[in-house]
């Protein structure tokens, strides 16, 4: 039998019980939402039947466990006799990754030992590797004997792990419909899941004020703003309001800001930020202004393509054009007189840059698949971009967006392709046009 803390936690109180009793005083017992009780039961149904036991549900009374008094002995010894189920080592160092953002003082590798329940030597292993990703953020892992260890590095550069951890590890569809349903903050005292210390990085009550300060960004914003790119921003804020509160403080560089002040993303950002100040009570600094603006400019999607001619976009224009270029002559196929490719393209570098050039973490879900099944296209579309952009780091998962893009340039050339007629849905608010 594998059950998690939280499973167990209800197996004993609905054991212990000898009447029904209601979802609500279950959830109010071990601190979580009625919604997390009901996630659960279909696994607890599961366990209960392995000895031949039932979860009776009555409604508007309550659940119980009915069956024989000898199966209910044999479950509690089978609970009393459970070890905890144990941690992935991903799920593992996320939270040593949490627990060390959370402190501002050095943690002791046999705390996290303890509270992993591993030893310390596999702590220090995975430090290790941790040490290794942190350098892609320029951030640095401090570890001396008798000291502990700690994170060392700029503020900015810990809000991008944190919010690439919550990224990276929580299904931004539920992350979206927990903000929106205004879910209150529950306790940290039974915490068993990476998604629930990931989400102890944020109080969910921060996340759904921040919310509420972005009620009406659609009637601000000239453009639609995509779930993806909202979320971000919304983890954005609540993370910098968190660590304001704790005394941290970000930079911006000047001269970015100052070239920042003439968008209308910015006077946007302007408000936003007046609000939370007013809801928060809260003196927040104008470098968030410029954070800010970057989210917005960096989730930017044109509505027509007259708007991607414009005249800011000249030197962006020219450098699509050579990336097109570039791909044509390495695998030989058509794509100049692409309007569609060159359009897409454009459209899509230009909050792509933002993101890249803002640090922003970019996420690319089909990443492995698109390496699979397009290796070649990769390699080559990896070597483009280098020459193209010089100056600029692009990352795999950037890279795995331009390979879509040449991808379905490559089908809408094969002359005798069998065609179809498709609506693509998008979460991002991009997609390669209809074919």
């Amino acid at each position: 039998m594998s059950v998690s803390i939280r499973q167990r936690m209800i197996l004993e109180i609905l054991l212990l019980e000898e009447q029904e009793i209601t979802i609500g005083e279950i959830a109010e017992r071990i601190e979580v939402s009625t919604r997390t009780i009901h996630r659960e039961l279909p696994c607890i149904e599961g366990v209960l039947k392995e000895y031949d036991l039932e979860l009776v549900k009555k409604s508007g009374i309550g659940i119980q466990i009915q069956g024989d008094v000898e199966d209910k002995e044999a479950l509690r010894y089978s609970l009393f006799n459970l070890t905890t189920t144990e941690y992935t080592p991903n799920e593992r160092k996320a939270i040593i990754l949490c627990a060390l953002l959370e402190t501002s003082e050095p943690l002791k590798l046999i705390s996290l030992a303890i509270d992993l329940k591993v030893t310390t030597a596999t702590i220090s292993h995975d430090l290790d590797d941790l040490e290794t990703w942190l350098i892609k953020y320029d951030l640095t892992l401090l570890r001396k004997r008798g000291y502990g260890v700690e994170i060392q590095g700029s503020e900015s550069a810990k809000r991008r792990v944190m919010s690439s951890l919550i990224a990276e590890n929580l299904d931004e569809h539920d992350l979206l419909s927990m903000i929106k349903e205004n879910i209150h903050n529950k306790s940290v005292s039974h915490i068993d899941t990476v998604s629930e210390r990931l989400l102890g990085l944020i109080e969910k009550e921060k996340l759904v004020k921040v919310e509420k300060a972005l009620q009406n960004i659609d009637e601000e914003l000239p453009y639609p703003l995509a779930d993806s790119a909202y979320i971000g921003l919304v983890i954005h804020l609540a993370l910098a309001i968190e660590r304001i509160e704790k005394g941290e403080r970000i930079t911006f560089d000047e001269k970015t800001l100052e070239s920042l002040k003439s968008k209308k993303e910015y006077r946007i950002a302007e408000r936003i930020i007046t609000r939370l100040q007013q809801i928060f009570s809260l003196e927040i600094p104008v470098a968030e202004v410029g954070y800010v603006t970057m989210h917005l400019r960096g989730a930017k999607i044109r509505s027509s393509q007259e708007e991607t001619f414009w005249s800011g976009n000249v030197e962006l224009m020219a450098q699509t054009q050579r990336l097109i270029s570039l791909c044509e002559e390495k695998i030989n196929v058509p794509l100049k007189q692409d309007t569609s490719l060159y359009q897409g393209l454009l459209t899509h570098m230009e909050p792509a840059l933002y993101r890249i050039r803002g640090k922003m973490k970019i996420r690319n879900p089909l990443l492995e698949q698109i390496q699979h099944d397009y290796p070649e296209l990769f390699t080559i579309m990896t070597e483009v971009v280098k020459t193209v952009f010089p100056t600029v780091h692009v990352p795999d998962e950037e890279v795995g967006y331009l390979v879509m893009h040449i991808g379905a340039a490559i089908e809408r050339n094969q002359k005798h392709q069998q065609r179809y007629r498709a609506l693509i849905v998008c979460t991002s608010g991009i997609a390669p046009p209809k074919y």
